[in-house]
C-alpha cells in the first residue's frame, strides 16, 4: 500500500520472514502525530531531516542513522523538527514473534525489548535495521535479510 500527499510520502508492506513484521518507509513534511500507542513493538531508523520525538518522558531531536525502539502499548508522540522534514524506515514487530524468533536464535526469550532508553546511537544497529527494510522493500537476498536481522535483534 502507499499512500502520497502533498505532506508525506508513506509505503506499507508486511515481511512474513522477518517476524511477520509490517514495514513502514515514510517521508513526511510538517507532520504531527500525537500521543499514541501500538500493539506492536516499533523499531525505527531515522534517513534524513529531523524528529522531536516523546517516549516516557524522556524527549530528543532524533536525526540521520539514529534508532528509535518503542516497545508494545508504549505511548510515544513525535513532530517534525529542524527544517519540518523527515524520513525514517520502521518495523513494526508483535511481541509473540518476538519472542518466537529469539527462541529460534537458541537466546533467552523475550516479548519486549525494555531499553533503558528508547533513542539508541549506534551506526551497526541502525546499519542492520535499514538493510532489513531496504532488502524486505526490494525482495532482495533472503540470506542477507536473515542475517542483519539475527545482528539487529542480538544487539538489542
Amino acid at each position: 500500500m502507499k499512500a502520497t500527499s502533498a505532506n508525506r510520502s508513506v509505503k506499507v508492506w508486511r515481511a512474513p520472514d522477518v517476524m511477520d513484521a509490517v514495514m513502514l518507509k515514510g517521508q513526511f513534511v510538517g507532520h504531527r502525530y500525537p500521543p499514541h500507542a501500538h500493539d506492536t513493538h516499533c523499531l525505527a531508523v531515522i534517513t534524513g531531516g529531523a524528529l522531536a520525538v516523546e517516549v516516557r518522558g524522556q524527549r530528543r531531536i532524533c536525526r540521520r542513522g539514529d534508532v528509535i525502539v518503542i516497545d508494545a502499548d508504549v505511548v510515544h508522540s513525535g513532530a517534525a523538527a529542524g527544517d519540518g522534514q523527515w524520513k525514517m524506515r520502521v518495523e513494526h514487530v508483535q511481541p509473540a514473534e518476538l519472542a518466537a524468533y529469539c527462541d529460534r536464535l537458541g537466546i533467552a526469550r523475550r516479548e519486549r525489548f525494555e531499553l533503558a532508553s528508547p533513542f539508541v546511537v549506534d551506526d551497526a544497529l541502525s546499519r542492520h535495521l535499514y538493510g532489513v527494510n531496504w532488502c524486505s522493500e526490494k525482495d532482495d537476498d533472503p540470506f542477507k535479510r536473515s542475517e542483519v536481522l539475527a545482528s539487529a535483534v542480538l544487539s538489542l
